[in-house]
């Protein structure tokens, strides 16, 4: 599922975008940024970046990935504390065709969004940290006994689509078709409810 900063882009009458991978832990919901935040050129409709969601899609089925140890980052608002996630050939070839397709939609993005291949996927833990609170936390959590890798592999059957800051739509990988809003909430309801 993509993910949307904090209106980075916003611009009034313009669309911002955002795609992330959707996940849990306990209850904490998770995601992991492929592209983003972005918007559009003028003209172009919102519907295109569903279908080249749905096109880059057409040869994955589930994402998969690895979590190996810690990551600290830095951006234009403060720091950030992630793990980092090791994608399969599978995540790493649907990142580069959906980063590949995207790129002549894209109107203002980020740097790290005009070649695929240059963002280091993460799942983010805290961000826009000050430097002494980011210094604390990555004390606390990388000393020591810092954490190297998370066992096992980990997948992923949907990519969500953020629409100016909030859950717009998800395609589903497996059974290759989107859901509204009110469906993901749903589902995700009945989830908790097990």
């Amino acid at each position: 599922m993509l993910m949307i900063g904090a209106n980075e882009f916003s611009d009034p009458g313009r669309n911002t975008f955002g795609l992330v991978i959707p996940g849990t832990l306990g209850q904490r919901l998770l995601h992991i940024t492929l592209y983003g935040p972005f918007t559009l050129r003028d003209g172009d409709n919102p519907e295109h970046v569903l279908n080249n969601i749905e096109s880059a899609a057409q040869q994955s089925g589930t994402l998969h990935y690895r979590i190996s140890g810690l990551l600290r980052l830095r951006g234009r608002k403060g720091a950030a504390i992630a793990l980092r996630v090791n994608p399969s050939s599978d995540l790493e070839g649907y990142y580069c065709n959906l980063s590949a397709s995207l790129l002549p939609l894209l109107g203002k993005g980020t740097w790290i969004d005009r070649r695929p291949g240059l963002r280091q996927l993460h799942i983010t833990l805290a961000l826009n940290l000050k430097t002494a609170e980011a210094d604390m936390i990555w004390e606390r959590i990388a000393g020591e006994h810092a954490m190297q890798s998370v066992p096992g592999t980990y997948e992923s059957a949907g990519i969500a689509v953020f629409r100016n800051g909030a859950l717009w739509r998800e395609y589903d990988l497996v059974g290759m078709c989107w859901r509204n809003r009110a469906e993901i909430f749903e589902i995700r309801r009945r989830e908790r409810a097990r």
